[in-house]
């Protein structure tokens, strides 16, 4: 994940959020050929989602109902999936478990593909905030169950996530598998079922994470209630893939709600609290929240937009949340032009976003060279703020 260098943080509204109809549509325009941000647009074209995609598209999330019968696999794969999640984090920082899967130095990569991506593969930690363990490739998780429950969601989760796909590309006039040479090959997870030969690692990823909870606190005199401040473990930021989903074990999880009649400014809502959404995405305590990414904004000329989204964690009983996410990204070899992606929904093209030249792997290359990644440690996070402001600094003197 990344995220922008700088977000202004409003508290959200009393009461639900409001209705998906009143959340103001993406503002048309005049254009130029060839110039233009944004054309006017007709409306998305109407689909068999299960998801609302017209929520999705302007928020960019929306809960999924895990207690329906639906999604039964999903719900099976990953509720086996976190308690393997919490047995292995429970484990000694010095075990091989994780330090045998700590990521690859850029420098000693043999794999292809960007390096950013290999730099979190495996086990990691950051003081005061997580430890998460990245795979693209089953090599970069420990053998035994906890390998064979991330290949088991994996293999549940890409189909359903293609799925979704295959609705939006309707719902912005394209042809149902215009996606598909970027997400046909990353369903299965890279090394685990036994291929011939080496298998390079996949662009997309599953993480598991588990954050660290504040420490309550009493007064100087040792009396009192414990205190209950909340932590951000995890900034404000937008996804770099296409599709994400992520599944809570408990409340934490928080997304941005875009201006609206009675949140003029947006809000953040705590998406995964039960009486925010009266139980619609809740079963057996988990919650399913579905996140477009930066690449989906870019390859449908930002019809859909990125959501915003951040992890903010209370002080509780137990110590640690945990959380599962996987996080489909385009195949680095997919070819893209911009004639593939262009309808009279997702409209004219500005010439900074035309696809021509690009790949998959290029696209995200260049997704990730503007935002700073909220998962590595805090100081080379703040040397890649600094990074930013500094190029945005010199493009506006151009």
């Amino acid at each position: 994940m990344a995220s922008v260098a700088k977000e202004t943080i409003y508290a959200p509204p009393p009461g639900p959020p409001p209705p998906r109809s009143h959340i103001a549509p993406p503002a048309a325009s005049a254009t130029t050929p060839g110039t233009a941000t944004q054309p006017p647009l007709t409306q998305l074209l109407p689909t068999n989602s299960p998801i609302p995609l017209d929520h999705l598209s302007l928020a960019g999330w929306y809960p999924i109902p895990l207690s329906n019968p639906e999604y039964e696999p999903i719900h099976k794969a990953y509720s086996d999936l976190f308690a393997l999640s919490e047995a292995f984090f429970a484990l000694p920082d010095t075990s091989p478990e994780k330090t045998d899967h700590r990521p690859t130095p850029a420098n000693k990569l043999l794999e292809k593909g960007p390096k950013s991506w290999h730099t979190e593969d495996g086990w990691s930690m950051i003081p005061g905030e997580k430890q998460l363990l990245s795979v693209r490739h089953a090599r970069h998780a420990p053998l035994g169950d906890v390998r064979e429950g991330l290949a088991k969601a994996w293999k549940v989760t890409g189909p359903f996530l293609h799925g979704i796909m295959k609705n939006i590309a309707l719902s912005v006039g394209l042809g149902e598998g215009v996606f598909d040479e970027m997400i046909e090959p990353c369903l299965i997870l890279p090394g685990s079922e036994g291929e011939d030969g080496e298998v390079d690692a996949s662009p997309t990823l599953m993480r598991m994470f588990r954050y660290d909870r504040p420490v309550a606190t009493v007064d100087s005199e040792g009396e009192g209630e414990p205190g209950v401040e909340p932590k951000i473990v995890s900034e404000a930021h937008r996804d770099l893939g296409l599709i994400t989903l992520v599944i809570g074990h408990s409340p934490g999880l928080e997304v941005f709600y875009p201006p609206s009649f009675n949140a003029p400014q947006g809000a953040w809502l705590p998406i995964e609290e039960e009486e925010l959404e009266e139980g619609l995405s809740s079963a057996d305590g988990l919650t399913a929240t579905i996140m477009t990414g930066e690449a989906l904004a870019r390859l449908t000329n930002r019809r859909y937009r990125p959501g915003m989204h951040r992890v903010l964690v209370h002080p509780d009983e137990q110590p640690y949340r945990f959380s599962l996410v996987y996080a489909l990204r385009p195949a680095s070899s997919a070819v893209l032009t911009t004639e593939t992606f262009q309808s009279a929904v997702t409209g004219l093209y500005p010439d900074a976003a035309k696809l021509e030249g690009k790949t998959g792997g290029v696209l995200m290359n260049d997704i990730a060279s503007r935002l700073f990644n909220v998962n590595i440690g805090l100081e080379k996070r703040e040397a890649q703020k600094r990074r930013m402001a500094e190029a945005k600094l010199v493009a506006e003197e151009d």
